[in-house]
Parts: C-alpha cells; sequence; structure tokens
C-alpha cells in the first residue's frame, strides 16, 4: 500500500518538505481544510510515508458502502451535534491504549474559513497524551509539508 500510495502521489506530482514526526505519539493538525480532497491526498500522503494515521471524520460519512471504505482507512466516526459524546476522553483513552497513534484533526471542524477552532486537539495536549503537536499543511502547489507546529492565539506556524 505504501508503495501505491508514492507511485499515485508522483503521478499527480505532489512532492514532500519537512521532516516527519520520529514521536510515536502526536497529533497531525492539518490546516487549512478547504475541500473534500484534503482527505483523499493526506491519506495518500500517511500512507505513502508509512504513518498509520487515525482522522476523524463526521458521522454522516459512514453509510454503505463507504463507511466500510473509511473505518480500514482508520476513520473514526464524529457525532458533532451530540455535546456528551466525550469525544476527548475518548481519545486519551485510544491514545493509552496504543503504543503508537497519530491522530490527524482539522481544528477548524468545517471546511469554510472560521474565525475560532475547535478546541479538543489542545484539550488533549493539556492532558499530555503526547508531546509534540505536528502539523500538515497541503497547498494548492502540491506540496505537502511537514514539521513541528507552533500555536499561539489560533495563529499557527510550521516552525
Amino acid at each position: 500500500m505504501k508503495y501505491l500510495a508514492r507511485f499515485i502521489m508522483w503521478l499527480a506530482g505532489w512532492k514532500y518538505k519537512g521532516e516527519l514526526p520520529a514521536e510515536k505519539k502526536a497529533v497531525i493538525i492539518s490546516v487549512p481544510h478547504t475541500s473534500n480532497w484534503d482527505f483523499f491526498w493526506g491519506e495518500l500522503a500517511f500512507l505513502s510515508q508509512g504513518i498509520p494515521a487515525f482522522i476523524l471524520m463526521k458521522k454522516e460519512f459512514f453509510f454503505f458502502p463507504l463507511g466500510m471504505i473509511l473505518r480500514a482507512l482508520n476513520v473514526i466516526p464524529v457525532d458533532r451535534g451530540n455535546k456528551d459524546s466525550q469525544l476527548v476522553e475518548q481519545m486519551i483513552t485510544e491514545f493509552k491504549q496504543r503504543d503508537s497513534m497519530y491522530l490527524c484533526i482539522t481544528p477548524e471542524g468545517s471546511r469554510k474559513k472560521r474565525k475560532k477552532w475547535k478546541k479538543g486537539f489542545w484539550l488533549l495536549r493539556k492532558r499530555q497524551v503526547f508531546r509534540f503537536i505536528w502539523a500538515v499543511s497541503i497547498i494548492k502547489e502540491n506540496i505537502v509539508k511537514w514539521g513541528l507546529c507552533f500555536i499561539r492565539r489560533r495563529m499557527w506556524m510550521l516552525i
């Protein structure tokens, strides 16, 4: 699967910049989230580098047969309308149960431009489930950027 993903990325003209996480547990912040294609190219980028990333996606996409395919790609359904779902607690439990886990989150929570980000990824960091926050930025020029992410007041940058 790794080499097939690399071939598709190469065929489409995608390039990589930056360093991949050396840590066994990390949250990958994928910004900006502007299209459903972000999932496709992001998943291929993870697969091509051998990163078993888990991705959160709204539960409405989990209909037959797409739901089976998404689950096979480590996509976790999220009930965004249910504030009592305890999603942060569920993710903390998942991180503690696994030796290695990369969780990809789009903090905007939507493909629309938002002034405020969702704060679940920050709550995970505050609970010290992992050491570093990594970022992936998929750019129109077919470049995937990886690196350590510095976040302050909804502003972010790759270090």
